[in-house]
C-alpha cells in the first residue's frame, strides 16, 4: 500500500478517539436521527466548547474567542434572525452546524479515498509470477508502468512505461498499398533526427500511422543500439564511431502482409550506468513482448544486464485528487458558513423593508376606526397567527410583532416594548415608526394619527422608487446573456461565410 493509505487510515482513526472523548456531551436528537450522526454532532460540540470557549466545566462561564469573537457580525446576524432566542446559545447551535458538517465531510473523504486505494489495489495487471494477462485481438494495446527491485535488495529501478501488445492473428499477406508506406516510412520514422544516416535521438516507430489501415512491427537488428519501440541508446558504441542498424519492418492488414528492412546509423553518445541498466530492462521488456507475442501471458524478464529482477505494478494513487478534493469542499463549506449567514440577515432586512408600507396602512387603518395601540398589535398578531395556520409564510416583521404581544401580556410598558421593537428590526424606518409611538404616548395621541397618516404616504413612495431601482438592476443583470446571445448570433452568420469563401 502506498503511504497515503495509512494516512488516511491515520485520520480515520481519530474520529473513534474523538467520539470517546465526546461521550459526555449531551445534544438534543430526534427520533430518527442516526447513531453515527449523533456522534458526529457530539464530536462538532465537544471541539466547539473546547476551541471557542475559554473556560468549560459542565456550564459555559467563559467568553466566546478565537474566530468567533473577531467576527462579530456573526453574532449580530444571528442575533436579528432569531430575536427570541439567546445569542450565545444560537451562536453554540450555529458553529456546532458548521464543524458538524466540516466532519461529515472530512470522515466521508477518508472513507472514500481507503476504499479508492483498496480498489486500485485489488486490480493488479501483473501477477506473483510476473505474468501479464494481454488483451483480446479485438482489443487494444496495454500499457502498463512497473517499477523493477533486485532480488533480495530494497533498491528499485524505474518506473518503466511500456506497452503490451493485444495478442496477435496470425500473420498473412501484404496489402497492395504497403508500397507506399514504405516510400514514406524513412521521413515518418526520423523523428527529430536530421535523417537517418545522423540518428541520436529516439525514432518514431510507431505500430500504426495515420492513413494507412496496417499494424506495423518493428525488429530490430541490434537491440542493444535500436529497440523494437524506437529506443535509440548511442552509449551502446564506442566513442568517436558510428553503427549501422537494420530495422525490419512487418506491415500487416488483414490477410496481407509486407516486409522490407530499412538501414539507420546511430551516433554514438556518453550514457551513465542508471541509465544503462534502465535502457537494458527496456530493451528485455521489448524482447519479452516479442517472443511471446503469440502466447497468452507476458512474461516479465527476470534479469537485466546481470541484474536479477523482482517486478511490481506502479499503481497510480488515484485517491490524493479525491482527498483534496473532499478537504477543499469542506474547508470551502465552513468559510462560507458566515458569507452565507450574512446574506441570509440581508434578505431579512429586505423583507422588513418590504413589509413596511403594509403595516404602517394597517397600523393607520385600525387606528382610525379607534383602536389603541395595544389592541392594534394584538389584532395584527393574531391575524398572522391564522394566517399560519392557513398554510401562510413565515414574515419576520410579524414574528417582531408577535414577540410585542408577548412583552406586553407579561406585563412590560408599551413604551418599552415600542423600544424593544425598533432595536430588534434594525431597520431605519421602523426606528422611525417606534420614535412616532413612544413619542405620542408621552404627548397624547391627538397629533399620532395624521404625523402616521404623512408617514404612510412617504413609505409607499419609497417602495415605488424601490421598485424602479430593482428593475433597473435587473435589466442590467440581463446584459450579460443578452451580450452572450449577440456572440452566438455572429457566429452563426458569419462561420459559413468564412468557410465560403475559403479563410
Amino acid at each position: 500500500m502506498r503511504p497515503s493509505f495509512y494516512i488516511y487510515i491515520l485520520l480515520l482513526s481519530c474520529f473513534p478517539l474523538l467520539f470517546w472523548l465526546s461521550r459526555s456531551e449531551k445534544v438534543q436528537a430526534h427520533d430518527s436521527t442516526s447513531p453515527v450522526t449523533l456522534c458526529i454532532r457530539r464530536s462538532a460540540l465537544y471541539i466547539y466548547r473546547r476551541l471557542f470557549l475559554r473556560e468549560y466545566r459542565g456550564q459555559r462561564h467563559g467568553r466566546l474567542h478565537g474566530l468567533f469573537q473577531e467576527n462579530r457580525c456573526v453574532l449580530n446576524d444571528l442575533s436579528a434572525l432569531h430575536p427570541d432566542s439567546q445569542p450565545h446559545s444560537e451562536a453554540e447551535l450555529y458553529q456546532v452546524g458548521k464543524l458538524q458538517n466540516l466532519l461529515t465531510l472530512v470522515l466521508a473523504m477518508c472513507l472514500i479515498c481507503i476504499l479508492l486505494s483498496l480498489y486500485n489495489s485489488q486490480q493488479p495487471k501483473i501477477d506473483e509470477h510476473g505474468l501479464i494477462l494481454r488483451h483480446h485481438p479485438d482489443g487494444s494495446d496495454m500499457t502498463v508502468t512497473a517499477i523493477a527491485s533486485e532480488a533480495g535488495s530494497r533498491r528499485t529501478i524505474g518506473p518503466f512505461s511500456f506497452t503490451v501488445s493485444r495478442r496477435a492473428w496470425t500473420r498473412q499477406e501484404c496489402d497492395v498499398f504497403a508500397g507506399q508506406l514504405i516510400e514514406k516510412l524513412p521521413e515518418l520514422i526520423c523523428g527529430s533526427n536530421p535523417d537517418l544516416d545522423h540518428v541520436y535521438t529516439d525514432l518514431h516507430l510507431a505500430s500504426a500511422y495515420d492513413g494507412y489501415p496496417f499494424r506495423v512491427n518493428w525488429e530490430s537488428s541490434q537491440y542493444r543500439i535500436v529497440s523494437a519501440e524506437g529506443k535509440v541508446n548511442p552509449a551502446a558504441i564506442e566513442d568517436g564511431s558510428s553503427e549501422t542498424v537494420a530495422l525490419h519492418v512487418v506491415m500487416v492488414f488483414a490477410e496481407y502482409t509486407y516486409e522490407t528492412d530499412i538501414p539507420v546509423t546511430v551516433i554514438p553518445a556518453p550514457m551513465s550506468a542508471e541509465e544503462e541498466l534502465q535502457r537494458d530492462i527496456q530493451f528485455a521488456l521489448a524482447d519479452s513482448d516479442l517472443t511471446t507475442l503469440e502466447r497468452q501471458y507476458f512474461q516479465m524478464p527476470d534479469t537485466a544486464s546481470g541484474t536479477s529482477l523482482v517486478w511490481s505494478e506502479d499503481i497510480p494513487d488515484e485517491s490524493l485528487p479525491v482527498f483534496f478534493l473532499f478537504l477543499t469542499a469542506a474547508l470551502a463549506q465552513y468559510l462560507l458558513s458566515d458569507r452565507q449567514l450574512h446574506s441570509l440577515r440581508t434578505r431579512r432586512d429586505q423583507a422588513l423593508v418590504l413589509d413596511y408600507p403594509q403595516i404602517i396602512s394597517k397600523i393607520v387603518l385600525f387606528l382610525g376606526a379607534g383602536m389603541s395601540l395595544r389592541n392594534i398589535f394584538h389584532k395584527l398578531g393574531e391575524d398572522y397567527l391564522l394566517k399560519l395556520k392557513e398554510g401562510g409564510n413565515k414574515q419576520y416583521v410579524y414574528e417582531e410583532i408577535l414577540l410585542v404581544c408577548h412583552e406586553l401580556d407579561s406585563g412590560i410598558p408599551e413604551q418599552s416594548a415600542y423600544t424593544h421593537f425598533g432595536q430588534r428590526c434594525r431597520v431605519r424606518q421602523y426606528t422611525k415608526l417606534c420614535a412616532l409611538l413612544t413619542q405620542n404616548l408621552k404627548k397624547g395621541n391627538h397629533s399620532l394619527l395624521p404625523a402616521l397618516q404623512e408617514e404612510a404616504e412617504y413609505a409607499f413612495e419609497q417602495r415605488k422608487s424601490n421598485a424602479r431601482q430593482q428593475g433597473e438592476e435587473a435589466g442590467t443583470r440581463l446584459l450579460g446573456p443578452m451580450v452572450m446571445m449577440l456572440v452566438v448570433t455572429l457566429m452563426i452568420i458569419m462561420l459559413p461565410a468564412f468557410f465560403n469563401f475559403g479563410v
